[in-house]
């Protein structure tokens, strides 16, 4: 198995999979031979292990770089550490070095804390999601339904005081325009999940992991060669991979997409950025024989002179199924007409 696949492997786990379970995955076991699951293992030395698989995914995400370690390397401290910041002094004054230097010494101090906290949350968007997709799978295959819309998002966010603020967890209450715009665009349904059920709406995040990310970060994901996995950068990697897995467990259970199948991208922009990127690159050649040919062929429309009419009020993005706005958020109107 190549790194790339084992990168790709891990990151599945992030996604798919709960470590409680999974901590004698054989990708990982190739890294941590400590892994073998036996008796003797204490939850102490558990929580040990686990804390070490994240610090491998949190230093390629942040860094680019792959292999087993104990803690976060000064790199990805530091990308770690200023994502924190930034969140946190939104509405602040600029950032003077020295708060971006306390930001990465106090988060080594409560490393191994906040990697204890973000799994915790990661178990609770798993759960959630997975709630939310196995009454889709349920309701699509009773009623006979197909697989309208597909709406992604990049991550849920950081949780900054305790709860997380994820549009699939009901309370406490969340907030904001990841959550406004999907409230909005549809009348049917009372909560987040039950509209995207009812609306026949496959959803979820390239990467369900709740983490902090900067401008440079994305900026890395989608154009720096260490972020490249296979040949296609890690937004690329997350988007196929996502497509692949819900998808077919959907047509494993009779559960067909529509020919008229629309898509809406709700990322920030500089990670779409890799997505449209890749795509637009494709030879016709390649397009042809792609996978989900209809989605990608979607995923590509470009707005006309009339849907910049219709848009007057807007900066227009080039692609139609691209629903972020200038202040690089998603916006209802730009997700209605994704949709249309």
């Amino acid at each position: 198995m190549t790194e790339d696949e084992q990168i790709i492997e891990t990151l599945e786990l992030i996604n798919f999979k709960d470590f409680s379970l999974k901590v004698n995955h054989p990708v990982i076991c190739k890294h941590y031979q400590r892994l073998n699951w036996d008796d003797t293992k204490t939850l102490s030395d558990i929580d040990e292990i686990k804390r070490h698989i994240w610090c491998a995914i949190l230093n390629y995400l942040y860094s680019g770089v792959w292999g087993e370690y104990t803690a976060l390397t000064d790199f990805s401290r530091k990308a770690f550490g200023m994502a924190i910041l930034k969140e946190k002094m939104k509405n602040t004054a600029i950032q003077p070095n020295d708060h971006i230097r306390l930001a990465t010494m106090n988060l080594k101090k409560e490393e191994a804390h906040l990697i204890d906290i973000l799994s915790s949350k990661w178990n609770q968007v798993f759960k959630a999601h997975e709630t939310y997709f196995n009454i889709l799978l349920r309701f699509t295959r009773r009623y006979r339904k197909k697989i309208e819309n597909i709406i992604i998002y990049e991550a849920p966010p950081f949780p900054k005081k305790g709860n997380i603020n994820y549009i699939l967890i009901e309370k406490p209450k969340p907030k904001g325009p990841y959550f406004t715009s999907i409230k909005i665009a549809f009348k049917k349904g009372d909560s987040i999940p039950k509209k995207l059920i009812s609306n026949n709406v496959l959803f979820f995040d390239l990467l369900m992991l709740p983490i902090p990310l900067s401008s440079a970060i994305r900026r890395d994901w989608s154009t720096n060669k260490k972020f490249e996995i296979n040949g296609k950068q890690l937004p690329v990697v997350l988007f196929e991979m996502n497509l692949d897995h819900f998808l077919n467990k959907l047509i494993v259970e009779g559960v067909f997409v529509s020919p008229t199948i629309k898509i809406a991208i709700g990322t920030p922009h500089l990670t779409a950025l890799g997505i449209y990127n890749h795509f637009c690159e494709k030879s016709d050649k390649k397009a042809k024989k792609y996978k989900y040919k209809v989605i990608i062929d979607c995923l590509l429309i470009c707005n006309t002179k009339e849907d910049k009419k219709n848009l007057i009020n807007y900066v227009v993005p080039l692609f139609k199924s691209s629903f972020v706005n200038a202040s690089n958020n998603p916006d209802k109107n730009l997700l209605k007409h994704a949709l249309t």
